[in-house]
């Protein structure tokens, strides 16, 4: 009888929401369920070494981790942003959310919560619906990009919306009034990024 012989240095509870190890005699990853029978045989033996009792080593393969696992990899591509773009503005908080989101095993965000940013912010029903336009909301003259908000293009706005709901949408263009001089150092800063991107 043939031995096995490879080192596990570290074992992963990888973003697909399971286990893994690095064979340096095979020089690949081991966990994932594989045609060869005898191989995933063994690596279950090793990974059930890890596992509280009674704990099977592909439960973590639910539905909802794979569908999560596909929202993550489009929304990944979701930072690009054109000159001609027309921007829409994301909470800092809502970033934060979604960043855990992306990078991690984090469930995605609640809704899109913008109304840290508005002036004046009346809450709404359980909806959300405040009776007004959106259009008329102002953002706060004090807000910077990248510290309370940012900024992204209409396309990846209406796709994360899609996913996510919330409100209000607040765009560059519709809700910072380019004809009061109390917004443009804040104009000035998103031409700027904008150029720049």
């Amino acid at each position: 009888m043939q031995s096995i012989t490879f080192r596990v240095r570290s074992l992963y509870l990888r973003q697909a929401q399971h286990f893994e190890f690095w064979c340096y005699k095979c020089t690949k990853w081991m966990g994932k369920q594989t045609e060869y029978v005898a191989e995933t045989h063994f690596t279950d033996k090793i990974i059930s070494a890890f596992l509280k009792p009674n704990q099977e080593p592909y439960k973590f393969l639910d539905t909802h981790f794979a569908s999560w696992n596909k929202r993550r990899y489009i929304e990944r591509g979701m930072y690009k942003i054109v000159e001609s773009d027309r921007l829409y503005m994301l909470s800092r908080d809502f970033l934060l959310q979604w960043r855990e989101f992306l990078l991690s095993n984090a469930g995605p965000p609640d809704g899109i919560d913008n109304w840290s940013l508005i002036i004046n912010a009346e809450e709404g029903d359980e909806d959300g619906f405040t009776g007004r336009d959106e259009s008329e909301y102002r953002i706060h003259p004090d807000a910077l990009p990248f510290r309370d908000f940012g900024l992204i293009s209409e396309r990846d706005y209406l796709n994360l919306y899609s996913f996510y709901g919330g409100g209000p949408s607040l765009s560059v263009e519709q809700n910072i009034p380019t004809d009061d001089p109390i917004y443009s150092g804040l104009l000035q800063r998103i031409t700027t990024l904008k150029a720049n991107s």
